[in-house]
């Protein structure tokens, strides 16, 4: 059966897509005619899934491809096309060690933005979410905790070390206790630190969430306690917070070098 943009255009505006589900099926199969494909036809299907392979595109990419063909194989009463199975990656792929992170706070202390320094040191010593962190005040740092609602309204307690308190002693000088940590919204943190890892050439994630992990990765290292981290984090599964804890592929390849012996 030959393609036909149109048919397939008009089919996916009859159902009931999102416009970036339909984007991206359209995007799907104008990929598949620049792979040299003019037909809807299983074996050329098959050929060109494992173009993809070879070149490289991830297993998500791969399926969201042949879910735009299935869509027209259904058109044609052909038989669809299994998806690839994604494997998880055993190793958090970009993760920040410590070592970009100390070298984040040495550059913030540097330049003086002492701000960013603090909120950065409470958002990775604590595993709080963005939302979460907006609305910890000085004085909730100076008594050492205070309750946050997380996803679904669940209240915990975040604590805050001694050894935290003690490092941002200086920085808070002159801050009220009722004066807000974070004063700005969440997409303005979001964006001030895509600007920090611009200006500093960071090579690793740094956006707010990925400060949980680092934390959640930094406490097992520390306690191997999934139990206790699962708690501080919030959690509601051992599974998810088993993901957290996920070592960085940098620390997976410095401690496997470091072990070979053989």
């Amino acid at each position: 059966m030959k393609v036909e943009m149109d048919k397939y255009v008009e089919l996916l505006n009859s159902k009931n897509y999102s416009e970036c589900t339909r984007a991206l099926y359209i995007d799907g199969m104008r990929d598949y005619i620049r792979h040299g494909f003019d037909e809807i036809d299983l074996a050329d299907e098959r050929r060109y899934v494992e173009m993809l392979k070879k070149e490289g595109k991830k297993a998500t990419t791969v399926n969201a491809r042949i879910a735009s063909l299935n869509v027209y194989n259904k058109l044609a009463g052909i038989s669809i096309i299994d998806g690839v199975k994604i494997v998880k990656e055993p190793f958090e792929v970009d993760g920040m060690d410590i070592g970009d992170y100390q070298y984040m706070l040495d550059r913030l202390l540097k330049d003086g933005k002492y701000h960013w320094y603090m909120i950065t040191k409470v958002l990775a010593g604590t595993g709080m979410r963005i939302g979460e962190a907006m609305g910890v005040t000085f004085g909730d740092i100076r008594r050492g905790a205070c309750q946050v609602y997380g996803k679904g309204g669940k209240q915990r307690t975040v604590y805050f070390s001694h050894s935290l308190q003690e490092n941002l002693h200086l920085y808070m000088k002159g801050k009220k206790d009722d004066e807000k940590l974070i004063p700005y919204t969440k997409a303005y943190v979001r964006t001030a630190y895509r600007n920090i890892k611009r200006r500093y050439n960071i090579r690793v994630k740094n956006n707010p969430h990925e400060y949980r992990h680092f934390f959640a990765r930094q406490m097992y290292d520390a306690v191997q306690d999934l139990v206790l981290i699962k708690g501080l984090l919030g959690h509601e599964s051992l599974n998810t917070t088993s993901e957290y804890v996920k070592k960085t592929q940098t620390v997976a390849m410095q401690k496997y070098a470091f072990a070979q012996s053989w």
